[in-house]
């Protein structure tokens, strides 16, 4: 068992998404209007990134072969994170003319299918390879789905923050 120095930043990135997760479900609680999808998004991008921090961190403290199975999960988990922080930025503004007709509803949909998929074949992996003791990493294009869900999160981000700004110009008389 080894503690690491990144082990204390992992546990305290964990505490910290604690914590913030607390005060944005406690302020919402206390206040009359309901959550916004924004929060809601947040919120679920927070559970997410702490359960992908806590198996870094518990597989970075506890060096046993049959627990480093759990990082397998880690890469399906980050997809789910962004496919939560693509709810939230698809629900702030602004909203009308910025996404096609749908692609709120289904561009988190299909990153959630691929983090889907990824835990299938994580699965797959170690049901096959754990048999034998030795489980080969992963292949690079294993990899494509996470490299995917941020690129589009990127995307949304750019387009969102390029309609705020034309949106703010004030118009030529």
């Amino acid at each position: 068992m080894y503690i690491r120095p990144y082990t204390v930043s992992q546990i305290g990135l964990i505490l910290f998404a604690g914590f913030l997760w607390t005060y944005l479900y406690r302020g919402s609680r206390s206040s009359s209007v309901p959550f916004h999808p924004a929060t809601r998004g947040i919120m679920e991008a927070l559970v997410w990134g702490m359960a992908l921090i806590g198996i870094a961190a518990f597989t970075g403290v506890v060096t046993h072969p049959q627990l480093d199975l759990l990082w397998y999960a880690a890469q399906a988990l980050g997809i789910f994170f962004f496919a939560a922080l693509a709810k939230a930025f698809y629900a702030l503004p602004p909203q009308a003319p910025t996404v096609w007709p749908g692609e709120a509803r289904w561009a988190p949909r299909i990153i959630q299918g691929l983090a889907l998929l990824d835990m299938g074949y994580s699965t797959y992996r170690v049901w096959v390879w754990g048999q034998t003791g030795t489980i080969p990493p992963r292949v690079w294009y294993t990899r494509l789905g996470m490299f995917l869900a941020g690129t589009w999160l990127l995307v949304i981000l750019v387009r969102k923050a390029r309609q705020a700004a034309r949106t703010a110009q004030p118009e030529a008389p």
